[in-house]
């Protein structure tokens, strides 16, 4: 007989698109009645862990003959304020997966200058050399700080030189997922990609369910896989090129503009020249 303390399978009805909808339909394929009022302790832990397996494999697409794809939603965001005279910030543990590229000051800040990412050696390197120097920071890092296995490992970002003044950075940060729980209830990438995750959830749950020898919602998530990452390369790719300064292309030094396919410009472009 199942505990009465244990999480109801349905006991109210549930939002589409929360982990307790992705609970309630792994439940479906793995055989469990949406009726059941509660879980044994073997069940409750199988119906979690399809919808964790199932989240880890949309998070980090694989398909096969397709390169690995990063989501676009996985890629966020951020202002981070440094303080004088401090060189190093430990960051946080929730989801930070490191930064993308370089980073910018806040326009407030009124500094023309980015600040360029390098590696930890190379802060080391500017640090140990016999000078004073205090600015506003140019170059950055980030390593992973000392580790005791007691919490989880973080990241700490270093800055050169030393901050003369408080500031505010900018950029954008990779997001390391943290999976949907009771108290998370909504998974990254929203609405749009909702039915990709259901359906890994669901390829997860058709493996538990051993009287089943269907392969569809496996099928299903790899055809939706490719759509999906089809429909994310597209949203990211610039419908402007931008200006290009090669006049090899038209003659004279002028610049020309080239129509494509479905009627839109690629402004100002022109071919690149390689020396040979």
């Amino acid at each position: 007989m199942p505990h009465s303390n244990h999480r109801s399978f349905r006991t109210k009805p549930v939002t589409r698109g929360t982990y307790d909808w992705f609970r309630q339909e792994a439940g479906r394929v793995m055989g469990l009645s949406p009726n059941q009022i509660t879980l044994s302790t073997d069940e409750e832990r199988d119906v979690d862990e399809c919808v964790a397996r199932g989240e880890r494999d949309f998070y980090t697409p694989s398909m096969p003959d397709i390169p690995p794809h990063r989501w676009s939603f996985l890629t966020i965001a951020f202002s981070m304020p440094i303080n004088a005279n401090q060189t190093d910030y430990l960051l946080p543990q929730s989801d930070f997966g490191g930064i993308s590229g370089d980073l910018t000051y806040a326009a407030a800040d009124n500094k023309y200058t980015g600040l360029r990412h390098v590696t930890a050696e190379k802060i080391d390197e500017l640090r140990s050399l016999n000078t004073t120097n205090s600015s506003h920071p140019t170059r950055y890092a980030l390593r992973m700080s000392q580790h005791g296995g007691v919490t989880r490992q973080q990241w700490t970002m270093s800055f050169w030189p030393d901050p003369d003044a408080s500031y505010t950075v900018k950029g954008s940060y990779d997001v390391s997922p943290v999976l949907m729980s009771e108290d998370r209830q909504y998974p990254y990438g929203g609405a749009q990609f909702e039915n990709l995750l259901l359906y890994c959830v669901l390829a997860q749950a058709e493996l538990y369910n051993e009287k089943s020898k269907s392969k569809r919602f496996q099928q299903e998530r790899d055809r939706q896989m490719v759509a999906a990452i089809g429909m994310n390369n597209g949203q990211n790719q610039p419908d402007i090129l931008g200006y290009n300064g090669n006049a090899t292309f038209g003659g004279g030094g002028r610049l020309r503009d080239i129509e494509i396919r479905d009627g839109r410009y690629f402004e100002n472009f022109s071919p690149l020249t390689l020396d040979t």
